[in-house]
């Protein structure tokens, strides 16, 4: 098994700046889906703020601190995210503009009965399109991600976005991972994902960008 560094963010940043730029010549269209993970006993707090430059957070988690959920979510045109027998915690204040209830709130694997390690599955893409998968770790944790067949250690100390998916993967209508420990076993946490998704914006036919 191949790992990548820690810091692969320059890959999906010249992923990201590329496809934004292309948008903008009418040649790709780009969405970008942030995630706010967590769990409350109420409706888990959902960050309002902007962070490592995207805002417009969308919160993504289990209904209770400490229950083991397989969450689904549509997140937008028949994109969903999917995670099987995963757990999570809300650790924040609940004051949505402070940046720390995006980077305290997690999901978790392994701890309270959690799956180790979680699974997860991006589904309904079309395979034309380029995904740009990112995940932010717990501000005093981490994770070990597995996503196209390679392992990307998560632990940025909650300073930003790690990309996990090498700049981006294409040709599939899904894509599977997993998630544990930084050491390949045991608790990894997970406060937020971001998911952009670069899609031929001429109507049929072709590839990606």
């Amino acid at each position: 098994m191949n790992h990548r560094p820690t810091d692969t963010r320059s890959l999906a940043t010249l992923a990201i700046t590329t496809a934004l730029a292309a948008s903008a010549s009418s040649v790709a269209d780009v969405d970008i889906i942030a995630l706010d993970f967590g769990a409350g006993k109420n409706a888990a707090p959902v960050y309002t703020g902007e962070f490592d430059g995207t805002g417009g957070f969308i919160g993504f988690g289990i209904t209770a601190d400490g229950v083991v959920e397989s969450p689904s979510m549509d997140i937008g045109n028949g994109v969903t995210l999917s995670f099987t027998n995963v757990s999570g915690w809300n650790n924040s204040n609940n004051d949505t503009s402070d940046v720390d209830t995006l980077l305290w709130d997690h999901i978790f694997s392994a701890s309270v009965g959690a799956d180790d390690s979680v699974s997860f599955e991006l589904a309904g893409l079309d395979p034309d399109d380029l995904v740009v998968l990112e995940f932010l770790d717990k501000a005093d944790g981490s994770a070990l991600v597995t996503f196209g067949g390679m392992d990307t250690l998560v632990d940025a100390n909650g300073l930003g976005f790690v990309d996990v998916s090498g700049g981006g993967v294409t040709g599939s209508e899904s894509y599977g991972g997993s998630f544990t420990g930084a050491s390949g076993s045991g608790e990894g946490n997970l406060a937020a994902a971001r998911i952009t998704i670069i899609s031929d914006g001429g109507g049929g036919g072709g590839g990606c960008p």
